[in-house]
């Protein structure tokens, strides 16, 4: 996905873990991709679909922007948008996402709210106290109901 100004998602980051690292197999569960700037192709950082199931029709997703000078400039909120628009596309048997986040993570959980996320329940994780948020994507019956 590319778009003028904001960062693109783009499946080298599946690609560079197969060359790196052989053992690695994509796993019909997980997806990875890098976040690249749309103007300099320079990778920010990385997102990732994973404990897809489409039974329970929910997946788990997440975002990482590396670079602290790319922080607070509106680049997790649009590849938060660009993600959620991609499952929709790509898996559009999910209709449930969540993700996890450190609860101390103010401006993730800003970004993740702004996106259409709400907290559902928190868990510990090596005494880490995380927070689950979750949001319901339309399914195409609504879609078609309100169109």
């Amino acid at each position: 996905m590319d778009y003028s100004g904001n960062p693109c998602l783009e499946g080298s980051f599946a690609e560079y873990l197969a060359q790196s690292y052989p053992s690695y197999s994509k796993q019909p569960t997980y997806e990875f991709l890098s976040i690249r700037l749309s103007d300099t192709k320079e990778h920010i950082g990385n997102c990732a679909i994973y404990n897809i199931d489409f039974p329970q029709c929910e997946a788990q997703i997440g975002i990482m922007i590396g670079e602290r000078k790319y922080w607070n400039k509106g680049y997790g909120q649009k590849t938060m948008q660009q993600l959620i628009k991609y499952v929709q596309s790509e898996y559009n048997e999910i209709m449930r996402l969540y993700l996890h986040t450190r609860s101390d993570n103010i401006r993730a959980i800003r970004c993740f709210e702004k996106s259409g996320f709400h907290h559902s329940g928190s868990l510990l994780k090596g005494g880490v106290e995380f927070l689950i948020m979750e949001t319901y994507l339309p399914s195409i019956i609504d879609s078609a109901s309100h169109g």
